[in-house]
């Protein structure tokens, strides 16, 4: 962004909608059938401007979908004769036959080149109108009536509820204009808007299926908005592309509905425009502008999208300029909108902004915060980044609400947010606005995101072998619908007795240290990660056999967790008996307390891995875990020496686990 640009946004209804409610009206019309009825129903005013959509209506088809009480298809009948006049407001008269019914009924009127497939008594009006769409610059044209009955014997109790109410046009009208003498607009186009549109507001509310759009009262956008929670239907693709010289033009544009407000994409405005310097010559000349469609709050100073409604005039006023442009529309098209420089979707999420060598940062602008406590956001404004100075002319302003109140400590540089009142358990936003005092017009949004602490399942493998190396798992499961601002999110495993340690060959998990010299292992997860699964491996070996311990899992974002246990299996014992040969022939029990050998073969012979100790009787305990890492072949030497004399037996491994316990040890 080179410059800015100051908008004053005119929001309108195109037409003020409803019935005329002092008119009566009577049946004259004495050549229709008996099923038949002939109504006028008025259209938006018309737009006295080159023929594309939006401007004077001048269909020439219109149907009537019949639905009973409880939104069920019935009928789809087509008008006849159908006839659009040159009024102000325009009005369309018709002749159609309605299905007779003494029970209350439903009827969509439809006007346009629209396409309906066959439906049947399966169909509903919410699985007809959430999927009838038009598209390629073709305008639709839609109300919805209940009536308590067709009575073909009373017609005028039903021309009274139709004629006079207002087909409802499928986009909105935006226009650009100025009255500066720096500033001549040369035209304009609109981006990101939309390929199709549907024909009808559909909502999908159980008790409002469709949004009203008989609009009254001073703020007919917070009615749909904020009122009805209506955003717009999207439907096809975003108009994207770098527009062709030929479509800036002065003329009004017309666009499909469509949601602003929270999307990564929303539609903006692209001026071309002649603008003059009157101090620097050689900057003037054609540039182009990027505007976003937003209001700001003249109480907290928020720039928000508005969303693109149906049957909405967006009238844009440039109430001043600040300097050149961009001198292609590419460039213009990839920066910050010349509008909403601190709030463009395009550096929303950057948390410093510069402009005319003025800084202001934010150490972070969307945070989750889950303790009642008082919280800090820190920030720096420079007027001058070169030569460095900084300023205090910044000021924090904020949405009302019942859980945090917020000032400046300008002697720290941070935003203070200290609680009041209860503390939210869902999820609740507070938007507010670091903004600099000094003119330049430059803020920072700052969402603050406040609930009670997440929870999260965590696991591990309850017994591992009581060996060197033993695998151990950690796994960690997340709750559903975490919020962006939530990553990177870490986790903290700290086993107490410090007896496992990350697997380095399936994970790499860094040290934290703690304060009083313990430490614990970070386990960071992503958002793209978490996209993907909501369940977490972490991996880890044992360093000593007996590695048994708890473990301690948590995170900042969450709520305490129990602690994680293992074991390791009980030593098997087997109780062996040992003689040895004499001599003379005899054999008897190795001596109380003297020690046998348990060897294996090795590289040098023969490696001993244990010795025991012989109590009563020659019997001898053995462990045979410490057998675990030799296969079932592997020989066995046990050996006893007394004297000058070596006695010795053999066996293997898997004869000792398939029970063998007596052996004569012999020279």
């Amino acid at each position: 962004m080179k410059h800015k640009i100051y908008l004053y946004i005119c929001l309108l209804l195109t037409v003020v909608l409803g019935a005329c409610q002092d008119e009566s009206y009577t049946s004259t019309a004495t050549d229709l059938k008996t099923d038949e009825y002939r109504f006028t129903m008025k259209l938006p005013e018309p737009v006295d401007v080159t023929r594309a959509m939006g401007d004077q209506a001048s269909f020439t088809k219109l149907n009537v979908l019949v639905f009973n009480e409880a939104g069920v298809f019935v009928a789809r009948q087509e008008a006849t004769g159908v006839t659009v006049n040159k009024n102000s407001p325009q009005e369309v008269t018709f002749t159609v036959s309605l299905p007779q019914s003494d029970q209350p009924r439903i009827l969509h009127f439809v006007g346009g080149d629209v396409e309906f497939r066959t439906y049947s008594v399966g169909d509903t009006e919410s699985s007809i109108f959430s999927n009838l769409v038009v598209e390629g610059d073709r305008d639709a044209y839609w109300q919805r009536v209940e009536v308590s009955s067709i009575d073909n014997d009373d017609k005028n109790a039903l021309l009274g509820q139709i004629n006079g109410l207002y087909l409802i046009r499928n986009f909105a009208k935006v226009s650009v204009h100025a009255s500066l003498e720096n500033f001549q607009i040369e035209g304009f186009v609109v981006l990101n808007n939309t390929t199709a549109g549907t024909v009808a507001p559909y909502l999908g509310k159980a008790d409002q299926p469709f949004a009203d759009f008989n609009l009254e009262g001073n703020d007919p956008y917070a009615a749909v908005a904020d009122e009805q929670g209506y955003v717009g239907n999207r439907r096809g693709e975003l108009n994207d592309d770098e527009p062709v010289p030929t479509t800036f033009t002065n003329d009004a544009k017309y666009v499909y509905e469509r949601p602003q407000v929270d999307t990564e994409d929303p539609a903006y405005v692209l001026v071309k425009a002649h603008y003059t310097d009157a101090v620097n010559e050689e900057e003037s000349g054609t540039y182009y502008y990027k505007i976003d469609i937003v209001r700001q709050d003249p109480n907290t100073k928020l720039n928000t999208y508005l969303n693109l409604y149906r049957n909405f005039f967006y009238d844009m006023t440039i109430t001043a300029v600040r300097g050149a442009g961009y001198t292609n529309p590419q460039d213009a098209m990839n920066s910050a909108a010349s509008n909403n420089i601190s709030a463009s979707v395009e550096v929303s999420e950057v948390t410093s902004i510069e402009y005319d060598n003025h800084r202001l940062t934010v150490d972070e602008n969307d945070v989750i915060w889950v303790e009642k406590m008082e919280h800090y956001i820190g920030f720096e404004y420079l007027s001058s980044i070169s030569p460095r100075e900084e300023s205090d002319d910044v000021a924090v302003s904020y949405e009302e609400n019942e859980y945090l109140d917020f000032e400046i400590d300008y002697t720290d540089h941070r935003i203070v947010a200290t609680p009041k009142g209860s503390w939210p358990t869902s999820m609740q936003r507070i938007e507010l606005v670091l903004y600099t005092t000094d003119g330049t017009g430059l803020s920072r949004n700052i969402t603050v995101r406040l609930r009670e602490p997440f929870t999260f399942n965590a696991s591990c493998i309850e017994e591992i072998p009581a060996v060197v190396g033993a695998e151990q798992t950690v796994t960690i499961t997340l709750p559903e619908e975490l919020p962006n601002s939530a990553f990177p999110l870490e986790f903290y495993i700290e086993p107490i007795d410090k007896t496992i340690y990350p697997d380095a060959s399936q994970n790499s998990l860094p040290v934290r240290l703690h304060e009083n010299s313990s430490f614990d292992y970070v386990a960071t997860i992503t958002q793209a990660q978490y996209e993907a699964n909501r369940t977490f491996e972490f991996h880890f070996l044992s360093n000593v056999a007996e590695s048994a311990t708890d473990i301690k899992v948590s995170s900042d974002l969450f709520a305490e967790h129990d602690l994680l246990s293992f074991t390791n299996p009980e030593p098997v014992i087997l109780t062996l008996t040992f003689k040895y040969g004499r001599n003379n022939g005899n054999t008897q029990n190795v001596p109380y307390n003297e020690q046998v050998q348990v060897r294996v073969p090795s590289y040098y012979g023969q490696t001993t891995i244990e010795t025991l100790t012989v109590g009563s009787q020659g019997k001898a305990d053995l462990e045979l875990d410490i057998l675990a890492d030799y296969d079932d072949n592997t020989q066995i030497t046990f050996s006893y020496e007394e004297y000058w004399s070596t006695y010795s037996a053999t066996t293997t491994v898997g004869a000792l686990k398939s029970g063998t316990t007596e052996f004569t040890l012999r020279r």
